[in-house]
């Protein structure tokens, strides 16, 4: 077993605190309570490690877990004209303002602050700085000439600019250390294991503040054969729930290869729960996609460096026996979810349904090509075309989706393209690009190996989240990767 020895470094552990803080959240009965405890949760983190922007940072990405905040509601199409049987709500564009946003706006303060007083300073990267500027700018313009609703989609345009913030606040300081990333992680990992065994055991929600939609617990008919329960643990669905894992079980890869320190089998204790949290959920997009980060972790270090991955850690932890254990529990609770992917062909099945909806969101894209729709203006405009042009009866052969399954389309790449069209896309991929690009090249001037499989998570952690994007209606959470890109490539393990 090798150990780092950069690993034994004076840094506090934020683990418990962190642990402690999801815990609280847990018991708060309101908002502001939440808003009292996340204050707290700053305070200790700013006395733990005596800088305010490492304990804003560490904040910020402990609260990318939570969409817990203040809903604006903006009914488009409401569920009454709408007029569909089983579904409850109609179509809407609310815009979604987290805790997370707080934190945000804390960080444009601290970099305004900085500049006034002539103090700041941060690592430059010309390139992602001109694209993350960029595509606010563009998004702002494709917006105004192309949006069906522009007073609407102006207002999502505001997130757009949380990239760029979180980035320049992240690349002015070098204290923030990639063994802290893992603590909030790990954390957070065992908090959503938490929420759900709780929502299996119940059967149903928990009533708590951190579940964003009480009675939204998924029964996923789908036309195929087997009715599966899905839980969204602190996300409002059991997809977005798979998403948020992918990142930070992909930072916790290394742990099952290496011993990085003495606390070593808590992450990989962590990483497990997390694991089964994923299982669980019923993803399947989540599980291929996490397959594809495995698989390329094993094979870029194999290719790269002739290093052959073996989870040693991870069976020394278990054991042989336990370690297999596990893998065949998780196997049972997946095995509904793989029989019912064989009728995913049939009609009306998953595959079929997303199937129609690209046909839809190709359409549209060729209607709307330079510009799009507008920001969450893309599932209103699929659905008033479709009652120009499609029949209302299901078994017709010229049926539009939209017209009985009004929901984005299963990629989220596209799902952009029609929102704003091929020249803010264009910007978006450009952007990724570029992160990844750091990414790798940081991978490749890494000598020692277990530096080396850390930089190579980050890697996967780019892959993982962008593979998921183009199978679920869920962009990538670019600001979270430019934070964990800036950290992982310009500050000490």
């Amino acid at each position: 077993m090798i150990e780092s020895s950069k690993m034994k470094s004076v840094i506090r552990s934020v683990f418990l605190p962190t642990l402690l803080y999801y815990a609280a959240t847990c018991l708060v009965p309101n908002k502001i309570s939440f808003v009292i405890v996340t204050l707290g949760y700053l305070a200790v983190l700013w006395r733990m490690t005596n800088d305010f922007r490492v304990a804003l940072g560490a904040s910020y990405i402990a609260l990318s877990l939570f969409v817990i905040g203040k809903t604006f509601e903006i009914e488009l199409i409401s569920a009454r004209d709408l007029a569909i049987p089983w579904r409850p709500f109609g179509i809407s564009a609310d815009v979604l303002v987290t805790f997370q946003d707080a934190a945000v706006i804390g960080m444009a303060l601290y970099i305004a602050f900085g500049i006034w007083q002539k103090t700041y300073q941060y690592a430059r990267n010309r390139l992602l700085e001109f694209l993350l500027f960029l595509y606010p700018v563009v998004t702002i313009i494709v917006t105004y000439i192309g949006s069906v609703r522009p007073e609407i989609s102006f207002l999502h345009v505001l997130f757009t600019l949380r990239p760029i913030i979180v980035y320049y606040f992240f690349a002015s300081f070098p204290q923030f250390s990639v063994r802290r990333v893992w603590d909030i992680f790990a954390a957070g990992l065992c908090l959503e294991a938490a929420i759900v065994a709780g929502q299996m055991m119940r059967s149903g929600p928990l009533g708590l503040l951190i579940e964003p939609i009480y009675n939204y617990i998924v029964i996923d008919k789908s036309y195929e054969v087997v009715q599966l329960i899905r839980y969204g643990g602190t996300y409002m669905h059991a997809n977005a729930l798979a998403h948020g894992l992918l990142i930070p079980l992909t930072a916790l890869v290394p742990v099952l290869v290496y011993r990085y320190d003495r606390h070593g089998k808590r992450f990989v204790l962590c990483f497990v729960a997390g694991f089964a949290v994923l299982a669980v959920t019923m993803s399947r997009s989540a599980w291929i996609s996490f397959g594809v980060g495995i698989g390329t972790f094993i094979v870029l270090a194999q290719y790269l460096w002739q290093y052959r991955v073996r989870f040693s850690y991870f069976f020394d932890v278990f054991g042989t026996w336990a370690a297999a254990a596990c893998i065949l529990v998780f196997g049972v609770f997946v095995t509904p979810r793989i029989i019912s992917t064989v009728h995913t062909m049939d009609p009306y099945g998953s595959v079929e349904t997303r199937v129609l909806l690209l046909r839809a969101y190709s359409e549209l894209i060729r209607a709307h090509p330079l510009f799009g729709v507008g920001l969450e203006m893309d599932v209103y405009t699929g659905y008033l075309q479709s009652l120009v042009r499609g029949d209302p009866k299901i078994d017709s052969p010229n049926r539009s989706v939209l017209q009985y399954f009004p929901e984005p389309v299963h990629n989220g790449l596209l799902r952009l393209t029609v929102q704003t069209g091929v020249l803010a896309t264009a910007v978006y991929i450009g952007v990724y690009a570029v992160l990844f690009r750091i990414a790798f090249t940081h991978m490749r001037r890494v000598r020692k190996v277990p530096e080396r499989l850390i930089s190579l998570s980050l890697v996967c952690m780019v892959i993982v989240a962008f593979v998921n994007s183009m199978m679920q209606p869920i962009l990538p959470d670019v600001a979270l990767l430019a934070a964990l890109t800036t950290i992982y490539t310009q500050r000490s393990i």
